[in-house]
């Protein structure tokens, strides 16, 4: 029970031990040695019955004031407010001076929240105001200051119940503030008091590159935060200003890579090579950022698009749907595989699984796919069914389904590809074909050996020799140069550039569809057409791989010789350099001719 009563500071203790100090004008209190509970109380109505416990306490009868010592805390509604060194000072209106350096412990109960260094001024039983420290942990462990105001007891929702304190802090831009390693957030914090996570609702901004100008913000709203188990929604992003942000590995008009990292690209018309959005989250121990679609990047989807990026090394991973060269009519390819890079370097490698769409002859595809897949007879296959790289590859032309399909088939016999689906039924699919970049060519050039998996229909399945180069023109249009080695008496090249295919082979068969279709020279037309190559073209491009690429290392084995015009099933061969004596006897015959039958003429 209060025993003594103080009626200017509007209190009461229920001290019962008091000393009069007649010089100083104080009164010193005592707290009960018996262990009962020694209590202040506010007899101020607009307190609301506000009472705090103490172990002792002084009263000024100069200035009406009374000072409490050894004070544990002062519960406010749900929360402990907890004054420095345990003192607490009451003015004579009964208003409790602001508590510096106090701490906050919301709520009462569970305490998950922990604010320190703040600035309280308790109101009343369920009322306080100012200011408070929060540490706010990420996932890397690294811990972040957040400043909280606005201490409410109520709803956050206008609704009835339930009522619980809650507050709230405002990151700002200037102040940088990583909800995420790598990861930057402005905006509003909410905490409430039972909850163990915050809300978050503001903007944020990733910074991989370690520039934050490379990237932008984007809306991002999420409740009750767990840093430890995060995954942001990163789904079709966009700016404030509704511009359109990508993730992934971007060529400019000028055929410089760059990547993106939610954020806007150079320019619009840039060729997307690789994009991806979804679910972003952070492995702590690999210290390595993921973002894909769900099924693919966290369940065991086939299908999708995934990127890893490593804080550690810089160093990126993607795997996915890759877009190498801008979309023609009349040539196109198609890939999938995966990819690395570094974001310190211009270093970039590929693993392919290609698909051609060629606008020629299909009686050439023909005969290249029986030559290629009879004179490959014995080579290493170019499909491995074992490998679990190509359901990922097939999915993004097929879909998930009928990639496991080929996957639970394939485990008991062989299934050729274009069996599987009509998707997989193209001019040329290729399969394992490493690409890199080479920045002073701006291309990309293959590295190693060529699976050939198939030709529309007709299944060829081997591992051979070959030689591939990608580019864009200066008007970003494709620009491919293909070269297949079955042996050194077997090869077919492609040459696809300034809207027109030329097309060469020691295959007759091949020639001569491609010649039926021909239209001659190359000119200045700007429709679409196929050409008949020449030896000397491949030749050429064998070089100029081998000088540009293999920095002159002789590459693969050819032989100088091609078959003859009419096949007799021998493998019969003549040397070019034959062939070309040939040619020169037949038109000095054909000149002669020529004159002798002017010469008869001109006696008659």
């Amino acid at each position: 029970m209060a025993s003594i009563e103080f009626p200017k500071a509007q209190y009461k203790t229920s001290m019962s031990s008091a000393r009069w100090d007649m010089n100083k004008q104080t009164v010193s209190l005592k707290a009960d040695g018996n262990g009962a509970s020694n209590w202040f109380f506010s007899q101020h109505p607009e307190q609301e019955g506000l009472k705090f416990m103490a172990a002792r306490g002084e009263y000024n009868l100069q200035d009406n004031t009374l000072r409490a010592g050894g004070v544990p805390h002062i519960a406010v509604a749900d929360t402990y407010v907890i004054p420095d060194s345990g003192k607490v000072a009451v003015s004579a209106d009964a208003t409790i001076r602001t508590l510096r350096n106090a701490r906050v412990l919301a709520d009462t109960v569970q305490q998950h929240h922990k604010l320190y260094a703040g600035n309280i001024d308790v109101l009343s039983r369920l009322a306080f105001k100012g200011d408070a420290l929060n540490s706010y942990y990420n996932a890397a462990g690294d811990s972040f200051k957040l400043r909280f105001v606005d201490f409410t007891y109520g709803n956050p929702q206008q609704k009835k119940k339930p009522i619980y304190t809650f507050a709230t802090a405002n990151m700002e831009e200037g102040q940088p503030f990583y909800i995420f390693p790598r990861i930057m957030y402005r905006g509003k914090v909410t905490l409430h008091a039972p909850n163990r996570y915050m809300n978050f609702d503001g903007d944020l901004k990733l910074n991989f590159t370690g520039n934050p100008t490379d990237s932008d913000w984007f809306p991002y709203k999420k409740d009750t935060l767990n840093p430890a188990n995060v995954r942001i929604p990163i789904i079709k992003p966009k700016a404030t200003d509704g511009t359109p942000l990508l993730t992934g590995l971007h060529m400019s008009a000028d055929s410089k890579l760059y990547n993106t990292f939610v954020s806007k690209k150079q320019a619009d018309q840039d060729l997307d090579l690789f994009t991806v959005d979804g679910l972003l989250s952070y492995n702590k121990e690999k210290q390595e950022f993921k973002i894909g679609r769900e099924a693919r990047a966290y369940a065991d989807s086939y299908e999708g698009n995934v990127l890893l990026y490593n804080e550690a090394t810089n160093a990126i991973h993607f795997e996915g749907k890759l877009n190498l060269l801008k979309p023609n009519k009349n040539f196109k390819v198609e890939a999938s595989g995966s990819g690395d890079a570094n974001v310190d370097s211009s270093a970039y490698k590929l693993k392919t699984f290609l698909a051609f769409d060629l606008d020629m002859p299909k009686q050439a595809l023909t005969a290249m796919a029986e030559n290629l897949r009879g004179n490959a007879a014995g080579a290493v296959e170019g499909i491995n069914s074992a490998d679990e790289t190509i359901y990922y590859r097939l999915a993004e032309f097929i879909g998930d389904k009928d990639a496991r399909k080929y996957k639970a088939q394939s485990a008991l016999a062989y299934v050729p590809l274009p069996e599987l689906s009509r998707n997989l039924q193209r001019s040329l699919l290729l399969n394992d074909v490493d690409l890199v970049w080479s920045k002073e060519q701006k291309a990309w050039y293959s590295k190693g050996g060529i699976s050939v998996a198939s030709s529309m229909k007709d299944d060829i399945n081997a591992r051979m020799d070959g030689y591939l180069e990608m580019k864009q023109d200066m008007n970003g249009e494709p620009v491919v140069n293909l070269y297949l080695q079955a042996d050194p008496y077997t090869w077919y090249y492609f040459s696809f550039f300034e809207n027109g295919l030329s097309m060469a082979s020691s295959d007759d068969k091949f020639n001569k569809a491609v010649r039926s279709k021909s239209k001659g020279s190359r000119g200045v037309a700007t429709k679409y057409g196929i050409y008949q190559g020449q030896p000397i073209e491949k030749n050429q491009f064998l070089n100029y791989f081998q000088t540009t690429y293999l920095s002159g290392k002789e590459g693969i084995k050819v032989m100088p010789e091609q078959v003859v015009n009419e096949p007799t099933g021998n493998f019969d061969f003549i040397s070019e350099d034959d062939a070309k004596k040939d040619k020169k006897k037949k038109r000095k015959k054909d000149k002669n001719e020529g004159e002798e039958q002017s010469i008869d003429i001109d006696l008659q």
